[in-house]
């Protein structure tokens, strides 16, 4: 009975991409385990989390004793499991060397391997990806020189596939678009299960609000501003005004403009086009492009005065946070 359970049990090792509703599905996942495993899918925790990001960590920070230590861990729970299904996440580790991740956790070599891999249109990844950096405290740049640092190194997505699949030669690839009309019921949480094979989802237990939502512009300078102050919290300020009901004022609309997304996409016209020829190949394009005309990118609603104000309240504020009681 031992030997068929190895035949049958199969790994789901979802790696990504970052910015593509890796949290939404992550956290469904962590708290409707028990409607998972009555459906065949048993979820891999670390430290009561859904995810392995930090033995994704570990391999990226070169701590590779660390990365055997969790990845055994991970391999005892996936041997352990009576479930057919095992889903190991985790977005970080599409950035990681995939021989080092099937090295630390053997049973990807004992398995069939499924790889889930979720993309999303360049330009809208990167300004997300630099939202949640202002959200966290991490970047104090405004976007334009977001965008000329760090353009050219995100959104390969073909490099990551072709990575893995030397690698992992013989895994099903589950690659997912995150827009509009590829997501099935326009929902990631709803697209990731049907992934799984998971269908009939209680009302009950899907999601009623979106996780890890970004702050809108007037909101992300406020927050930039506080980062330039130096010396404060920014990730648990938001994390507070967030439960809060931080007003969200300001524009919603888009920080990057028209051109300056067209001008991401034509960096990365090749990489799609790889991608789409693979696993799209009845599509015209991998990613709708329809919406892009002339806009130009929203702005937040301070000037330069009123910006200065804010930065110097926020200096005041972590100078005085300094000070012994």
């Amino acid at each position: 009975m031992a030997e068929q359970d190895q035949c049958t049990k199969s790994i789901w090792l979802h790696i990504g991409a970052p910015k593509t509703g890796s949290t939404a599905a992550q956290s469904f996942c962590l708290n409707s385990r028990k409607f998972l495993v009555q459906r065949g899918v048993e979820l891999v925790r670390r430290r009561r989390r859904a995810t392995v990001n930090d033995l994704a960590v570990a391999i990226r920070s070169g701590k590779l004793k660390q990365a055997e230590q969790i990845g055994a861990d991970v391999d005892a729970i996936v041997q352990a499991s009576a479930q057919e299904k095992v889903l190991i996440t985790s977005e970080m580790l599409s950035g990681c060397n995939p021989k080092l991740v099937s090295r630390v956790i053997p049973c990807l070599s004992q398995h069939p391997v499924n790889l889930i891999f979720y993309i999303r249109r360049q330009d809208q990844m990167l300004e997300s990806s630099y939202k949640q950096k202002i959200k966290t405290g991490r970047l104090a740049c405004n976007f334009q020189e977001y965008l000329e640092k760090f353009q050219a190194a995100k959104g390969f997505y073909d490099r990551v596939i072709d990575s893995w699949s030397e690698n992992f030669p013989d895994a099903r690839w589950h690659v997912r678009r995150m827009q509009r009309g590829s997501l099935y019921q326009e929902d990631v949480v709803a697209d990731f299960m049907q992934v799984l094979g998971v269908s009939d989802i209680p009302e009950d237990i899907l999601p009623k609000r979106k996780s890890n939502v970004s702050p809108n512009i007037d909101v992300l300078e406020v927050l930039r501003q506080m980062t330039l102050a130096g010396d404060l919290n920014i990730r648990k300020i938001q994390q507070v005004l967030s439960r809060r009901g931080f007003p969200e004022c300001g524009s919603e609309g888009r920080i990057i403009s028209d051109q300056e997304a067209r001008g991401v996409l034509a960096m990365f016209k090749q990489t799609n086009e790889t991608i789409r020829a693979r696993f799209f190949p009845d599509e015209e394009r991998l990613f709708d492009e329809n919406e892009l005309a002339d806009a130009n990118a929203a702005t937040p609603s301070f000037n330069p005065d009123q910006l200065n104000l804010i930065r110097e309240i926020f200096q005041a504020v972590s100078t005085v946070h300094a000070l012994p009681a």
